[in-house]
């Protein structure tokens, strides 16, 4: 299709490369007409509901009984779930009620009927569906495209496709597994689904949260997901179409490769050791993690478990996650970083609080020292877990000492908590800070008095140097990392903490590119964390890189002046060290 090529950013929920044809599997579900009925239409609309129950139920079934046991182990749960909601009495008679009572053909009772029941869930404490209220719409969807007659069977197509939709059921998304779709890109979802968790499972690759996307793309548009970064490239041109090409080659290669059981030791071409961690957004991240030979865990993001909850995790229920990562990686670290929540990304147990710069406002440690109750159950859950020695503590978006002294404090208090209640414990846990903040940078030297490590977020440190949004496409070359104000203060950071002789990490999708590899690891950084996607592209990067020639491209660049004099030096670079 004719068009300018554009980039949609998304969230990631699923690594790989897709590219193809887009099918838009259906716009949104409130397109379906509201129509009143004459009372004799009434049993008519009745059994129209029940029978698109009984389909999709009876396809679910099918499916079921398809799956090999590991997918019965992985996926066999959610499908479960969705046929729990569908025969649920208190919805499907909601639902006939609404018929006779207001007189509205089944799909707009239904879309009544859902708003009244995802209400009733939020409100309830179900083990089974508490977590996952956005799998709510996504059935929805499903019954409601049965409904218009836009799905008679829950597969469509026969060609290879990039699947675009408002969002899916894992019934959906497992079918489509089966047939020929390469990737799915979606406007609603979350990245703790149930469909998100799925297509991780089935190595789908997959970006969702694109607003209007069944409004700008189109049936038969070229697209490439980018589930690496989380994107959507619409009617991408010769160029990206080329270099997404290798990407995805370069990908299958490594993911494919079936592990050896040896150890991976990650060493320059002149024989230079550099750490490799990973970030493990999902606890299904940690399989890939180990096989592809990952040092450790360098950042262990905990919102996972938390988000998207009617209620906060027990103490218990944290302890035992993060106690079966912390075993899975013995004796290699593992670094948990306390909860990064607040601004735009409430739990639904806190109420909201509306603020002018969500970004700049009450988040991170800043939400956790006003929140002391939950933040001290997520400590004694992190120290319960630190029983082997292999465990730390990483306290984001510090922007002062007194936070830094409080959540010390804090610690503390949960030691002696858990002392008293005679639980296991690391009593030398090493704790650390995200290094985010600019105005840390002056004080670095006062705060490694404080901390054990330091960890730099490259995500927020470059977006709040620079005052640009790096979600922003419309800012993307203000918030790039090769700006020279960013070499140099990555530069100054490295030289202040080598000073202090504590250890210092990279987090962030900076150590992601080559560009920005060859940049850190020639300024002197040899502790690197990234998704664990991109560990395979990592290592075989660093087997072709003199590291010496880094350092000596970094004195290079650092005096330069603009952007548009940095990049091409770095391309020339990696062409001649390719």
């Amino acid at each position: 299709m004719s068009g300018y090529s554009k980039t949609l950013r998304g969230i990631k929920i699923s690594s790989g490369i897709a590219i193809g044809k887009a099918v838009v599997l259906s716009h949104s579900a409130r397109e379906v007409s509201r129509r009143i009925i004459s009372p004799d239409e009434i049993q008519t609309e009745k059994d129209r509901f029940i029978s698109a129950i009984k389909l999709i139920t009876e396809q679910t079934d099918i499916l079921i009984s398809q799956m090999n046991q590991r997918e019965l182990k992985k996926i066999g749960p959610h499908l479960n779930v969705q046929k729990m909601i569908l025969s649920d009495l208190r919805f499907t008679e909601d639902v006939q009620h609404i018929i006779s009572t207001d007189l509205v053909n089944c799909e707009a009772a239904v879309s009544k009927a859902f708003e009244k029941y995802s209400k009733l869930l939020h409100s309830k404490e179900k083990a089974l569906l508490n977590a996952r209220s956005v799998d709510i719409k996504a059935i929805e969807f499903l019954l409601l495209r049965v409904l218009s007659g836009k799905i008679r069977d829950i597969s469509l197509l026969n060609e290879e496709h990039i699947l675009i939709t408002n969002d899916m059921t894992p019934a959906e998304l497992y079918y489509y597994s089966k047939q020929k779709v390469t990737g799915i890109a979606t406007e609603h979802g979350g990245r703790n689904s149930h469909t998100a968790i799925v297509a991780r499972s089935l190595n789908i690759p997959a970006v969702t949260g694109i607003p209007n996307l069944t409004n700008i793309v189109n049936t038969m548009d070229n697209v490439i997901i980018d589930g690496l970064n989380g994107f959507l490239i619409h009617n991408p041109n010769q160029r990206q179409i080329q270099e997404y090409s290798e990407k995805k080659v370069s990908f299958c290669s490594f993911t494919e490769r079936k592990p050896d059981g040896s150890e991976h030791i990650f060493v320059s071409k002149d024989n230079q050791r550099v750490f490799v961690y990973a970030n493990i957004d999902f606890p299904e991240e940690v399989d890939t993690a180990i096989s592809l030979g990952a040092d450790g865990i360098g950042l262990l993001r905990t919102e996972f478990y938390f988000i998207e909850r009617p209620r906060a995790p027990s103490e218990e229920e944290q302890f035992r996650s993060y106690d079966a990562i912390a075993s899975r990686f013995y004796p290699r670290e593992v670094t948990i970083r306390t909860l990064d929540i607040g601004g735009e990304k409430i739990p639904g147990f806190i109420s909201p609080h509306k603020e002018e710069n969500p970004a700049l406002g009450l988040r991170a440690v800043r939400f956790c020292l006003k929140n002391k109750n939950l933040f001290l159950t997520q400590i004694k859950a992190i120290l319960r877990a630190s029983h082997r020695g292999n465990v730390r503590i990483l306290i984001p978006m510090v922007s002062r000492i007194e936070e830094i002294e409080e959540t010390l404090n804090i610690i503390n208090e949960a030691k002696t908590i858990l002392r008293q209640e005679n639980k296991k414990f690391d009593p030398d846990i090493k704790t650390g800070i995200m290094l985010e903040i600019p105005s840390m940078i002056f004080i670095l030297e006062d705060i490694t008095g404080y901390v054990d490590f330091v960890s730099l977020g490259t995500n927020d440190l470059v977006q709040f140097i620079m005052a640009a949004d790096r979600g922003n496409i419309e800012l993307f070359d203000s918030a790039s990392s090769l700006n020279p104000a960013i070499i140099r203060v990555l530069s100054l950071i490295f030289e202040k903490i080598q000073k202090t002789q504590k250890p210092v990490y990279v987090c962030g999708e900076m150590a992601a590119e080559e560009e920005n590899i060859a940049v850190l690891l020639g300024i002197g950084y040899r502790r690197l964390s990234m998704s664990p996607a991109n560990i395979p592209f990592f290592e075989n990067f660093i087997r072709r890189l003199e590291i010496q020639k880094a350092a000596s491209l970094v004195k290079e660049i650092i005096s330069m002046k603009s952007e548009k004099e940095i990049k091409p030096a770095i391309e020339r670079f990696l062409n001649e060290n390719n």
